[in-house]
């Protein structure tokens, strides 16, 4: 019973090499030259069967889900995104570089799972802050919720990073009255006049 549970608790540190764990339990006095090798083999066998397995997920390919929405309308993508893919793929160009990661720490840390890509990452943010629900989100992405949450906090520093993405206010008349024109371009017959701010974009023609 002692050797047993000596098994399991090595184990469940992360000894991952036989040789390792028998080397734990002879320093621990549990096990000498006289013990039955292939019965510790088969608490080991026992110890690992009680380790909860790896789920692996499945990835979205985010090039073939997009072109997927496209293919059925040309509206879809622009309804579940709020924009264009020419300016979502924009979008992930600027933040790219903010979204990188160490590939070998990123596969150390996800049990061997390449890094999550920019477009996926983008995916989940957009998405999360129209109003989606994670749990649909992350299922779509192929990710945990964890990596969903992670994703979420290192897309919104790269928002805040980008210099592209700053908000600057107009510095001069000529300015102003540059974003008047862009307003009343984008509203119903140019009846929004005046404006040059708003928190809700206008909507589309």
């Amino acid at each position: 019973m002692l050797m047993h549970q000596a098994a399991t608790s090595i184990f469940d540190t992360a000894c991952d090499e036989p040789l390792q764990l028998m080397r734990n339990l002879e320093d621990m006095g549990i096990l000498d030259e006289d013990d039955d090798v292939e019965l510790l083999h088969l608490l080991m066998h026992e110890a690992a069967s009680q380790r909860k397995k790896h789920f692996v997920r499945t990835r979205m390919d985010f090039a073939s889900f997009a072109d997927d929405l496209e293919s059925e309308s040309t509206k879809d993508f622009y309804s579940m995104f709020r924009m264009r893919r020419q300016s979502f793929e924009k979008l992930v160009k600027w933040l790219k570089p903010y979204l990188d990661v160490n590939e070998t720490k990123s596969s150390n840390s996800s049990s061997g799972a390449a890094p999550i890509d920019p477009h996926i990452q983008m995916f989940c943010l957009v998405r999360y802050l129209a109003g989606g629900a994670y749990q649909d989100i992350r299922v779509i992405a192929g990710i945990s919720t964890r990596s969903f949450y992670s994703s979420i906090k290192k897309s919104l520093r790269a928002v805040l990073k980008c210099p592209e993405l700053e908000i600057r206010l107009p510095c001069s008349p000529e300015e102003l009255e540059e974003i008047k024109k862009g307003f009343a371009n984008a509203s119903m017959h140019r009846v929004m006049r005046g404006c040059v701010g708003a928190l809700v974009r206008p909507a589309r023609k």
